[in-house]
C-alpha cells in the first residue's frame, strides 16, 4: 500500500543534480558569448569613433592646405568669396592663416600696401564675426606684434577696440600687449599710468599680465620712473 508522497526512485537525486549541473554550465557559458559580444560591439564602435576622428582631422588639414594655396594664388578676400559660394568657409585656424599671410605681406610692401594688407585683416575680423567664430588670441596675435614692431599706435588703438568688442575676455591679454607697445615706442608717461593703474587694482585680474616675461621688463621700467 502506498502512503503519502510517493517516493523517488533510487538514482533519482543524482539525475536532478546532473540535470542542474548541465543548465548551469549552459547558462554560464550563454553568459560568456553575451559579454564577449559586448565587448566585440565595443571595440567596434570605438574602432569607428577612431577611424571618423582620423578622417575628420585628415579632411580638415587638407582643407586648410586648399585655403592656403587658394590665399597665395588669389588673395584672402577672393578666397573666402570663392569658399562661400562652395558652401564652405575657414575655420578659425583658417582665419588665422589667413591673417599670417596678410602681415607677412604686409612686411615686403610700402606704406600703402601696408594699409592694404591691415584692411584685409579687418575684413578677415568681420567675417569671423558673421560666421559665428570667436576672435582668439592665435588669430589677432600676428597683427598685433607686427603692428607694436612697426610702432603703429593709432593703428594698435584702433584693432584694440574691434578686438576687444568681438571677444570681451580678452581684455587682460590686450593689456599685455599695449604695455609692449608702449615700451616699443617709449612712452614713459602710458608706461608710469599703467604701473600706477595695476598698483591701485591689484586684483587676480592682473594676474595673466605678471606672468610674462615682458611683464617683468616692464615692472623694472617702472621702478626706475621718477
Amino acid at each position: 500500500m502506498v502512503t503519502g508522497k510517493s517516493a523517488k526512485k533510487p538514482g533519482s537525486a543524482e539525475i536532478d543534480g546532473a540535470k542542474e549541473f548541465e543548465r548551469v554550465q549552459n547558462l554560464s557559458w550563454l553568459s560568456s558569448i553575451s559579454q564577449n559580444n559586448i565587448l566585440l560591439q565595443r571595440k567596434e564602435q570605438s574602432h569607428k569613433k577612431k577611424q571618423k576622428y582620423v578622417f575628420e582631422v585628415s579632411q580638415e588639414n587638407r582643407f586648410r592646405k586648399l585655403v592656403e594655396v587658394s590665399a597665395k594664388m588669389l588673395g584672402p578676400e577672393a578666397t573666402l568669396e570663392l569658399f562661400g559660394k562652395l558652401g564652405r568657409k575657414p575655420d578659425a585656424k583658417g582665419y588665422s592663416a589667413l591673417v599670417e599671410m596678410c602681415i607677412d605681406k604686409a612686411r615686403g610692401t610700402d606704406d600703402e600696401g601696408i594699409t592694404i594688407e591691415l584692411g584685409k585683416v579687418f575684413n578677415l575680423f568681420k567675417s569671423m564675426r558673421e560666421q559665428g567664430l570667436e576672435l582668439e588670441e592665435q588669430t589677432y596675435c600676428p597683427l598685433l606684434l607686427y603692428i607694436i614692431d612697426m610702432r603703429m599706435v593709432e593703428e594698435f588703438q584702433f584693432f584694440y577696440v574691434i578686438i576687444k568688442e568681438e571677444n570681451p575676455s580678452s581684455v587682460a591679454r590686450l593689456g599685455y600687449y599695449e604695455m609692449l607697445l608702449w615700451l616699443r615706442v617709449n612712452n614713459e608717461e602710458k608706461i608710469q599710468s599703467i604701473c600706477n593703474y595695476i598698483a591701485e587694482n591689484d586684483s587676480e585680474d592682473m594676474s595673466d599680465i605678471r606672468g610674462r616675461r615682458t611683464s617683468f621688463m616692464f615692472f623694472s621700467t617702472c621702478t626706475i620712473l621718477p
